[in-house]
């Protein structure tokens, strides 16, 4: 493999990375209905996805299928770093939701003490033992530490986590 393929392959792979990042953010914010922010992301991505095809295509090389790798592996590397970036810097509503079968007060205490804010239900199971269910409402970046803390305090709770939407009484409109 010569120096020139070596060179167009990482500028492949930089350039994948950075158009799928964007596209991966630009998903994320039209989920989270910031339609501008990620029109312009999209237009950005775009550009870049299309001059890195046409400097290939008009670049006389005769072993390709490296480009096609650092092309494909660039593809992958964006994808987890556009999650990444999103988690970190978009503020993606979540509700956690955690179900435990301890029923003592010392969980919620410690969700507490970290500054999550949190609703308890009692309930039972389908063996009709006493459980709770814990609902946080949460940024996605805090879902690792909140799972973290759950775990290393109950072991076998089940967690779950769903996007959702900020809504205030006030957003409500009579018809």
């Amino acid at each position: 493999m010569g120096l020139e393929i070596l060179i167009w392959g990482i500028i492949v792979f930089f350039a994948r990375i950075t158009d799928v990042t964007m596209g991966t953010m630009r998903t994320i914010c039209m989920v989270n209905e910031k339609k501008y922010i990620g029109t312009m992301i999209g237009f950005v991505e775009v550009m870049i996805f299309f001059l890195v095809i046409r400097t290939l295509l008009g670049n006389p090389m005769s072993d390709k299928i490296f480009i096609v790798i650092c092309f494909a592996a660039g593809f992958g590397v964006g994808r987890a770093l556009g999650v990444y970036i999103s988690e970190r810097f978009l503020k993606n509503p979540v509700e956690i939701r955690i179900i435990t079968r301890d029923v003592k007060p010392v969980l919620p205490a410690i969700l507490r003490n970290a500054d999550f804010g949190l609703t308890i239900v009692n309930s039972r199971g389908i063996d009709n033992r006493k459980s709770r269910i814990l609902f946080i409402y949460s940024q996605a970046r805090y879902v690792k530490e909140v799972t973290e803390l759950v775990y290393k305090y109950d072991d076998k709770a089940f967690i779950t986590i769903n996007p959702t939407r900020e809504y205030m009484a006030a957003d409500i409109k009579e018809e």
